[in-house]
């Protein structure tokens, strides 16, 4: 049996090794100077005996396992068969072997043995600790280490699929054991769903609920005509960026040449930036607790946009054609003008750009004119994106919903 304690007196960490049988067999080693393994696991020399123990006929050894160095515990590397030591930073409540042993391998391998083997050499010891102690790993990290090393039974799997596959090559078989292996890794017992990723997929849950909230506290009427135009589009864009992840910056009030027009330029209220540098064009039209982006009678039993919505679409289109027509040169001007602000290595692109539109409301629209709308948005979409504040509200809703059940079936 081993266990670990803490002695004040001698201010060590100490391993307790009491052996079920053959008692007298570390004595003896130590005698011939040789070095002892315990539970095939930990090394240890003759000056690493802190006292033998023998009551009744029953004799335990008690081995300096960590000396005391300032607030941590050093673990010098050869116990372990490591070439760098081990800092305990601080003690978990149960400390036992099966943080140091790999279970179901007959190896002489201690966990530690693995993680120095395969962690890159510019470490220069494995830190152990909490998550203030900024240590190289948490016992909680450790832990999951250990959990993804494979069971007696999948090891057991692994030795007859290797078999088969040498039998099957010369007699028939009965039992397909390289298949019995795969099926039981596609149960979840080696394909586990890593824990970051789970916390990460909850982050994310908590950031699209957040935002959700936001929107929706932005479109109650009596919020919305606190917002000057600026501000709305401001904060719309934040949230764009984060709903269309292939956006990675928006750049405001952007300056082009106009060329088909009378005048010297055009300003362009937002920018989209993708990751590779591609430009598209967002306009961002407040609500109106007044106006709709339908017009309110029917031409010929349709309901057909007002004039915001046209003179906006136009607007983008005009300012579509500017920017392809700058082309290079304009692509130099922005890249010139925004080089501060760019990330490292993104270079402005105009390559057919497209438009965003957002504006407007439908959650007062009936049948009709939601299809009619539905009509309108599949017109303009080989340019523009029309999309409005209900739709932004779905996405939400779906990307949260879709999160949640990754969640819930994960492994």
């Amino acid at each position: 049996m081993i266990s670990f304690y803490y002695t004040k007196r001698h201010d060590k960490l100490v391993l307790s090794y009491f052996p079920y049988q053959n008692t007298d067999w570390v004595r003896r080693a130590f005698k011939e100077n040789k070095e002892v393994i315990i539970s095939k696991t930990f090394h240890f020399r003759k000056n690493d005996l802190l006292t033998m123990i023998n009551e009744d006929q029953e004799v335990s050894y008690e081995f300096i396992f960590g000396k005391k160095d300032n607030d941590s515990f050093l673990i010098e590397g050869r116990i372990l068969s490591c070439s760098r030591n081990l800092r305990i930073r601080q003690i978990p409540p149960l400390l036992n072997i099966d943080y140091f042993k790999i279970k179901h391998l007959d190896k002489k391998t201690s966990v530690f043995q693995l993680l120095d083997e395969q962690i890159n050499s510019s470490i220069a010891e494995i830190t152990i600790g909490d998550e203030q102690s900024g240590s190289l790993l948490t016992w909680e990290q450790l832990n999951d280490i250990i959990n993804g090393f494979p069971n007696e039974y999948e090891l057991s799997l692994y030795i007859k699929a290797r078999s088969t596959q040498s039998i099957m090559q010369h007699l028939p078989i009965i039992k397909n054991y390289p298949q019995k292996l795969e099926s039981y890794r596609r149960r979840g017992h080696y394909f586990r769903t890593a824990k970051e990723i789970d916390n990460a997929i909850e982050l994310d849950i908590h950031k699209y609920r957040i935002i959700l909230n936001q929107l929706e506290e932005m479109l109650e009427p009596e919020k919305i005509e606190e917002y000057i135009e600026s501000s709305w589009q401001e904060q719309i864009s934040k949230i764009i960026l984060l709903l269309y992840p292939q956006y990675i910056i928006y750049l405001s009030k952007v300056r082009i040449e106009d060329y088909i027009g009378d005048k010297n330029h055009k300003e362009i209220d937002i920018l989209l930036v993708n990751t590779n540098g591609n430009v598209d064009i967002l306009e961002i039209k407040r609500p109106s607790n007044r106006d709709s982006i339908l017009r309110k009678g029917t031409y010929r039993d349709n309901y057909i946009p007002c004039t915001e919505v046209t003179y906006t679409v136009m607007q983008i289109e005009k300012y579509i054609i500017n920017l392809i027509k700058s082309g290079k040169k304009g692509e130099d001007d922005l890249n010139k003008k925004y080089k501060n602000v760019l990330p490292v290595d993104i270079k402005l692109q105009i390559n057919s750009p497209k438009g965003f539109l957002i504006l407007g409301r439908e959650k007062n629209m009936n049948s009709q004119q939601i299809r009619d709308m539905e009509i309108v948005k599949r017109k303009y979409a080989n340019i523009i994106d029309v999309v409005t504040y209900d739709d932004l509200i779905i996405r939400l809703k779906r990307i949260i919903c879709s999160l949640t059940s990754r969640t819930e079936t994960s492994i």
